[in-house]
């Protein structure tokens, strides 16, 4: 049997995650082979599926398995540079993987109104032309150069807040909720960019002219609306 039955109660699905990882580094499953069902997984550790799927959830995150619609859940040759550890400790440090989001959208809303007090024009032609590469991704349907727009955006809004600290945690948070999250969990997210482009180009006309109460409000929809997409797609019975 190559899964150990949990003891210990505290934020179970943090414990199968290190457990799935522990037979990965012993060589039980190597990159390319199938993993158990969840079913058998959760029987094996004396676990719910729904730690199960957390835990799984949290491992796709960084790359370490990948789910193959109507195949199962593979592990992947995943990149040694990956900081897996500080990756699993914010899964681990929280309630659930949700309240990843709600950090990193509380410290965008606080970013964004910094920007609108600190933005001159020249930063804006900036934001500008970080748009035009989204508009374009989102016409080609192309999720890497989407996603390379979006992380540029919301960085970009974080210079111009100009505050050093806040910027480090939201790439600390950003490293979690990027591409391994929305490429491989969710791959029909194609389906939300053009609404994203949409809530982008009204973030950049309230950087402009707006005031803090308006764009702390997108920032929170914005948030709010992906935070509820990803919930009904990942933790989904």
């Amino acid at each position: 049997m190559p899964f150990k039955h949990i003891e210990e109660p505290k934020k179970k699905s943090a414990n199968v995650a290190e457990e799935i990882m522990r037979a990965i580094r012993m060589g039980e499953f190597k990159p390319g082979e199938s993993l158990p069902s969840e079913r058998k997984m959760a029987v094996q550790m004396g676990v719910s599926r729904n730690s199960v799927r957390e835990a799984l959830s949290a491992l796709q995150i960084v790359g370490i398995v990948e789910s193959k619609a109507g195949s199962g859940t593979y592990v992947t040759s995943y990149d040694k540079k990956v900081d897996i550890e500080r990756a699993l400790s914010l899964v681990r440090d929280s309630e659930d993987l949700m309240e990843i989001w709600e950090a990193r959208r509380e410290i965008e809303k606080i970013l964004a109104r910094m920007a609108l007090r600190r933005a001159e024009s020249e930063d804006l032609d900036e934001l500008r032309s970080v748009l035009e590469l989204f508009e374009d991704a989102v016409e080609k349907g192309d999720y890497q150069d989407y996603h390379r727009a979006n992380q540029s955006f919301h960085l970009l809004i974080a210079d111009l807040a100009d505050n050093i600290y806040l910027k480090n945690a939201l790439e600390a948070l950003m490293e979690v909720t990027g591409e391994h999250l929305l490429k491989n969990l969710v791959p029909d997210y194609q389906q939300y960019m053009e609404k994203s482009l949409s809530i982008h180009k009204r973030l950049l006309k309230l950087i402009h002219s707006g005031d803090e109460r308006d764009i702390e409000r997108a920032v929170n929809r914005h948030f709010l609306e992906l935070e509820e997409y990803l919930e009904e797609r990942l933790f989904r019975d």
